[in-house]
Order: structure tokens, then C-alpha cells, then sequence
């Protein structure tokens, strides 16, 4: 049997069918068993199960007594007969390709560990990006990789967008650790650890819900005392592990990155959310975090954050609590929004005095962890090549015809990792000037000005190479930039309606090749708007 696919359930009956149909469609001609673990459910959840079960092959219901997710995992785990393992929260959803695709790869490339990128979506339809997820696949995109190659790697800390060998997961013991929340950390990063090589799918295959209002989950309780007793416990851990490493020379920045994810991530919505609190359970938030950056966090690794990560720090280990609610209310409010102003050729972001202590500070190492946004605004095919019109531009940072900086397209296959550079052309964009480049500063109120008009790129794509390309996996558009404030690779991720629609009316069928190829070339966009061709 190739594949255990794990789902625990615990009162989900809300969104269980949707999720049971998504593993169903994705396990679909693939020698597998699907396990539903029933946690002690007391709606209808295991009702539900279980009649599932009884009508689907292949799928199977246990139930045990209440015992939290990691105690259904385990159990499950106990039970799994395939050769890989895989989870899925019932709540949650995946592509119908995930785990056919994730197979293939962990195959093609031995590698113990498979990984697909993820997404989150709502009650409303809507698929807000994940800070977390978009950090963790920030890295030039490859197809083999392991944590030592790409410290970002750290912030992927969930298991249930992973493909893992089970002998591996025996090999080096691993469970998850029960009557815990947050218990993903730990198991995760020893994944990662333990892997030498990792297949690296850059497609979104896991589907995260965010649920709303009275049926928040357990983790989204972020104004809960466990949940943040276990959430720094969690965090402990894995910077205990590490440091047990010093042998590896991998350990120091690995040690550095995992810091920057406590700090910078790991903590920040509970500190979004203490305005809800009450004072005495804001004074208990702080004062246990404090002391845990305190503990926990070296001086080597504040330094790599930025001034708004330093400021939180120090006014928590403080116990500053009224400087940290007015840090914590200007981020929600009005950080987005700071005016970014040039003083020489050195982009700087305007700061307010009375929380930060200055006035400004360099742009570059406040918006480090900011990569460009990029859009497809318009497409067209002729007789030779594939036309794309694109912008790339960083919010608050002018971008004058003929500033300083380097873009350049590819063509990605995330089956193989080959890259493909194309032909780009720097291009006018003054419409985005219109509708980005006037932005009210919600601090202050007043009106800044900033200039794109040379934020557009035109790209080529000559139909006789796309005749060439390889038969497996997804071919995304990519953009390699060197900017004032960043540099790297990133997929683009965002298409112009009346682009969507020309690639759905125009592209679906290419057929660009030389007669008696039989290849046959589609283009084609994700849920969050990526832009690929497939080959068969």
C-alpha cells in the first residue's frame, strides 16, 4: 500500500463532508487508505464518519475516547499500513492532485520528505495570504532542497501539507506530543532535521481554513492562557533541540532564523490581540512572554530584526505594558500605511517619535521580509510567442523609468527544478502610479505620493520553446529581482481580470509545437492566481 492518509475528527461536522469529498477525489486511483479518527466527537461528526466510511473504499472509522489531535494522530499512526504517511485536519481541504503528485515526487527523488505549498481560506470565500507559508517558500524556488540548504524552511511548521516515509518517521521515533496545542512545531522541524533532501511542491495543495466567529478553533484562541503556555513550550523545544546540534554547522543560523520566527511571527497575533483582553490577563501575557524572550532569544538575533521587532522586544521583556499596547495598536492600524521617503538615494521609513525613539530608520532592514507584488495586467498570443505584460513593484518604494534595479522572467518546472530564462523588456506603467501610488498615512493622515511608472516588464515567451519543455509537472512564470530593498526569486501570484479571461477563452489549448510532437500545451491559474502552462 503506498499511502495512510490520517484525518482525526472532533466536532467538525460543519465542514466534514467537504473535507472527506477533497481526500476522496485526491486519493482516487492511488493504492491507498484513508483513516477517520474519531476523537470522542459529541455532535454528529463521527456519525458522519463513519457512514462515509461504510460507502467509500478504502476509507475507514475507528473511535477512541477523547484524547486531543495529537492523540488521534498517534493512534492513527499505530494503525497506517502504507508506505507514506500524510495528515489532514477535518476541517480543512486539499487539491485533488496532492498526494498523486507528492507520490511521484518522493519517488522520482527519494527523498524521505515531501512538502506542497499552502494556503488559507474563510467562511466568505475569500484566501488570505499566510505571512508563515509565504515566508517559508520565500527561497528561490528548487525542487530538492533540505532545511540546511534553506533556513526558511523553519517556518514551515505544520504537518499536514507533508508526504513523510513512514520507516523514516520510525527510524528516528517520532510522535507527536499529546495534551498540547501547537504540537506541529516540534514534529516538523525534526522532519526537516532528520531529511537530507526534501521534494519541494511549490503549488497549493493544502487548503487551511480560518474559521469565524463562535467556531474559531482551538488554535485561533490565541486570548487563551494554555494556548500560549503551549505555544512557547513548543518553541522551547525546538530551540532546545537545536542547540543539543552545536556539532552541526548548520546549527548557528539555523539557531538565528528560528529566533526570527519566535519574534517575528510565533508571538504577534497574540500581541494583535491583547487589546481584547482585560489588564490583568495583558499583565500575564507579557510578563510570560517576556521572560521567555528573555531566556530564548540571543542578542546575535535581534540584531538581524528589524527596529519594530527590537522595539517589541524590549518593551515586553520590560513589562512595558501600556508602550506595548500603542506599538501593538499602530501596527494593526496604521504601519502599512508609514511613508517611505528617499533621503539621497537611501529609501527610509518615517517613524513616530514617541513609540520608536526616532524619526526614521533605513527602509531596507524595516521591510525586509517584504517581497514584491507582482500582477499580470495583460496577455497575447501571435503567430510566435506568448506576450506578457507584468508590474513588480514594493508599496512606498518609488520606481522611476530607469531606477535602479534588475528584473528578470523564468519559466519554472516544479517537478524537476529547471528554470528557463525569457526575454524581458522594461515597459511604462503609469496606470499603476493612478491606482496604487496615493496612500493616506494612518497616523498622521496626510497624503503621500509615490511614483511607479517604471514598475512595468514585458515578457516574451517564444511558442516554439514552449513546444520544447518537459512533460511533467506545472511550468510557472517567475521573477528573479534585485531591488533598493530586497532581492531573490519569487512565483508570481496575481492576474488582471481581463487576463484571467483571455488565458480561460484563448489559452487553454496552445498547440504551439512542430508538427508530430504530440505535445500538447495548456496555460492555466491557481486559487491564488499563479500563473502556469502544463505539458502532455
Amino acid at each position: 500500500m503506498e499511502l495512510s492518509l490520517i484525518i482525526p475528527i472532533y466536532n467538525t461536522g460543519r465542514w466534514l463532508i467537504e473535507c472527506l469529498d477533497s481526500a476522496a477525489a485526491a486519493v482516487k486511483g492511488i493504492d491507498a487508505e484513508v483513516l477517520l479518527i474519531d476523537d470522542g466527537s459529541n455532535d454528529n461528526s463521527g456519525d458522519m464518519a463513519k457512514q462515509y466510511a461504510e460507502k467509500t473504499p478504502g476509507f475507514f472509522y475507528y473511535r477512541k475516547e477523547n484524547g486531543g489531535l495529537s492523540s488521534a494522530r498517534n493512534y492513527g499512526i499505530s494503525l497506517a499500513k502504507g508506505k507514506y504517511l500524510a495528515f489532514l485536519d477535518s476541517d480543512d481541504k486539499v487539491a485533488g492532485w496532492i498526494y498523486r503528485d507528492m507520490l511521484y515526487m518522493a519517488e522520482k527523488n527519494q527523498t524521505p520528505l515531501t512538502i506542497c505549498n499552502v494556503t488559507r481560506y474563510n467562511e466568505r470565500g475569500g484566501t488570505p495570504v499566510s505571512p508563515q507559508y509565504q515566508k517559508a517558500f520565500s527561497s528561490p524556488p528548487m525542487a530538492i532542497t533540505s532545511i540546511r540548504q534553506d533556513p526558511n524552511l523553519v517556518f514551515d511548521t505544520a504537518v499536514w501539507n507533508k508526504l513523510i516515509l513512514r520507516s523514516f518517521w520510525d527510524e528516528h521515533d517520532l510522535s507527536f506530543p499529546e495534551g498540547r496545542v501547537y504540537e506541529d512545531g516540534p514534529v516538523s522541524f525534526r522532519l526537516h532535521w532528520y531529511s537530507d533532501r526534501v521534494s519541494v511542491i511549490h503549488s497549493f495543495g493544502y487548503f487551511y481554513r480560518i474559521r469565524d466567529g463562535e467556531f474559531l478553533s482551538i488554535t485561533q484562541r490565541t486570548d487563551l492562557l494554555k494556548n500560549l503556555q503551549d505555544k512557547l513550550d513548543m518553541e522551547r523545544n525546538v530551540l532546545i533541540f537545536l542547540r543539543d546540534k552545536r556539532d552541526d554547522p548548520a546549527t548557528d543560523e539555523l539557531l538565528i532564523t528560528l529566533q526570527k520566527r519566535v519574534v517575528c511571527m510565533a508571538i504577534e497575533s497574540t500581541l494583535l490581540s491583547l487589546y481584547l483582553m482585560d489588564r490583568a490577563s495583558q499583565e500575564l501575557f507579557i510578563s510570560l512572554i517576556g521572560t521567555f524572550l528573555k531566556e530564548e532569544i540571543t542578542p546575535e538575533a535581534l540584531d538581524k530584526m528589524s527596529l519594530y521587532h527590537q522595539t517589541k522586544y524590549k518593551l515586553l521583556v520590560s513589562g512595558d505594558r501600556e508602550g506595548l499596547l500603542q506599538l501593538m495598536n499602530h501596527k494593526r492600524l496604521a504601519w502599512r500605511t508609514m511613508p517611505v521617503i528617499e533621503l539621497g538615494d537611501k529609501p527610509m521609513l518615517v517613524l513616530p517619535v514617541e513609540i520608536y525613539k526616532k524619526s526614521m530608520t533605513p527602509a531596507a532592514k524595516e521591510l525586509q521580509d517584504d517581497i514584491p507584488l507582482t500582477r499580470i495586467t495583460d496577455i497575447r498570443k501571435d503567430d510566435e510567442a506568448l506576450n506578457i505584460d507584468l508590474t513588480v513593484y514594493q508599496p512606498r518604494i518609488n520606481v522611476a523609468p530607469g531606477s535602479d534595479r534588475r528584473i528578470e522572467a523564468f519559466l519554472y518546472c516544479e517537478f524537476t527544478g529547471r528554470k528557463i530564462a525569457l526575454d524581458t523588456t522594461p515597459m511604462p506603467s503609469p496606470e499603476l502610479t493612478i491606482e496604487k501610488g496615493t496612500m493616506v498615512c494612518q497616523d498622521d493622515f496626510r497624503v503621500y505620493e509615490y511614483n511607479y511608472d517604471g514598475a512595468g516588464l514585458a515578457v516574451k515567451i517564444s511558442l516554439a520553446d514552449l513546444s520544447e519543455l518537459d512533460t511533467s509537472g506545472r511550468w510557472f512564470l517567475g521573477i528573479s529581482f534585485d531591488t533598493p530593498i530586497s532581492s531573490g526569486e519569487r512565483l508570481l501570484r496575481s492576474i488582471a481580470p481581463d487576463a484571467k479571461k483571455y488565458i480561460l477563452a484563448e489559452l487553454a489549448d496552445l498547440n504551439p509545437g512542430k508538427k508530430g510532437t504530440g505535445k500538447t500545451v495548456k496555460a492555466g491559474f491557481d486559487q491564488r492566481e499563479s500563473f502556469f502552462f502544463t505539458v502532455s
